[in-house]
């Protein structure tokens, strides 16, 4: 998520020598510039060492005051609020949508998130914000510059890739000072990027935790007791039971968590879940129904869910150089869905896995599949480690 306290570090500043004209020259290309509605991400200072016109002496320091009643709104969002600033998080989806004719973002969106799911959310809310026929202006710094400024950095190849967003490039280079320079029009009301799109557009490898069985949260508080730097990780929670779904779902704990209520399998649909209608706190709701078998579960004690290919999910969502952890507890699935890992290839995505097996619990055949299983893992380098 944004930083909560500003740093002087953190604000490249407005430079009058090129960006106040830059933004001036943008707002003359509307026909009528007092209808304009136009959103500043961060709380702009202006430069005053810039010397965009040594000649005039501004009476104020920020940008939203030097144009204050110019437009027909002028809206501030920065999460560190102030008077008159809408204290937004913009690493968490917006409701709202089409606000704004222009947009300025001069070194805001670098410092949102600290991982790559809440980066994307801010990239996604400028371009919900942004209307059609209006103008977005990103100065951003670019990869290998600004040693230490943020966690995100940008190329100009990063902003090719918005060209099939619906967007024309006005202008697009890099600065003397490091930076990406980005001014585009929205021409078409299309959907953003994917998030694979997104992230080889900044040429980052993710880390990954994807956690299959999320019951209430709990193997997610686990990880990141236990990885040092959890906050790097993207995370996806995929839990089917809604009474355990609705537990996390809701709670600000995590907010920055892709959260899918939807059950692991080797293949897409709808499935029975077996044993979450007696007891919707059940340890052991299944799609093996030779495990409800087993575990003396009525035939009428199941609710359908929704279940994902969970190869089909990893293959269109990552790269293989992608540094994903797969965490499975689901309750005799994961012999279906390890066997479609191998198989589909999507095994090959996983740098550590956690399996719980529950054999245990289930009929004698599954401690031979279970050995087979590892040996077919083991084989390609793959060792888990078990959970539960």
């Amino acid at each position: 998520m944004q930083s909560r306290k500003r740093k002087d570090s953190d604000n490249m500043g407005m430079c009058r020598r090129y960006l106040l004209p830059s933004f001036e020259q943008t707002v003359n290309e509307f026909s009528d510039p007092s209808s304009l509605s136009v959103i500043e991400f961060g709380f702009q200072d202006i430069d005053r060492d810039s010397g965009y016109d040594e000649t005039v002496i501004y009476p104020v320091t920020h940008f939203r005051d030097l144009f204050k009643g110019r437009f027909k709104s002028l809206r501030t969002i920065d999460i560190c609020g102030g008077d008159g600033v809408e204290a937004i998080d913009l690493s968490i989806i917006m409701e709202e949508s089409n606000s704004a004719d222009i947009i300025t973002d001069y070194g805001t969106l670098e410092h949102i998130g600290t991982d790559l799911g809440s980066q994307y959310n801010a990239w996604i809310n400028a371009h919900r914000l942004l209307k059609t026929g209006g103008v977005v202006i990103h100065a951003v710094p670019l990869r290998g510059k600004w040693d230490g400024h943020c966690k995100w950095y940008y190329t100009v190849e990063f902003f090719e890739k918005f060209k099939n967003c619906g967007y024309e490039i006005l202008r697009l280079g890099t600065t003397w000072q490091g930076l990406v320079y980005c001014k585009m029009r929205k021409i078409e009301d299309k959907p953003f990027m994917t998030l694979k799109e997104f992230s080889q557009g900044l040429g980052y490898p993710r880390k990954v935790l994807i956690d299959c069985g999320a019951w209430a949260g709990d193997s997610v508080n686990i990880f990141r007791a236990a990885i040092p730097n959890i906050s790097e990780y993207e995370i996806v929670m995929f839990e089917p039971n809604p009474e355990l779904f609705k537990l996390f779902n809701g709670n600000p704990k995590y907010n920055n968590c892709r959260k899918i209520e939807a059950a692991v399998s080797n293949k897409s649909g709808i499935q029975k879940l077996w044993g979450c209608v007696s007891n919707g706190w059940s340890l052991g709701s299944t799609l093996e129904k030779s495990k409800a078998d087993w575990d003396g579960i009525g035939e009428t004690d199941y609710l359908e869910v929704p279940t994902v290919n969970l190869s089909e999910f990893i293959m269109e969502n990552f790269f293989v150089d992608d540094y994903i952890i797969l965490k499975l507890d689901i309750d005799g699935s994961e012999y279906d869905v390890l066997e479609n890992l191998l198989e589909s290839g999507a095994i090959a995505y996983i740098k550590k896995l956690y399996c719980e097996f529950h054999d245990r619990w289930m009929s004698p055949e599954f401690m031979k599949k279970k050995t087979n299983l590892i040996e077919k893992l083991v084989a390609i380098g793959i060792t888990p480690e078990f959970w539960g």
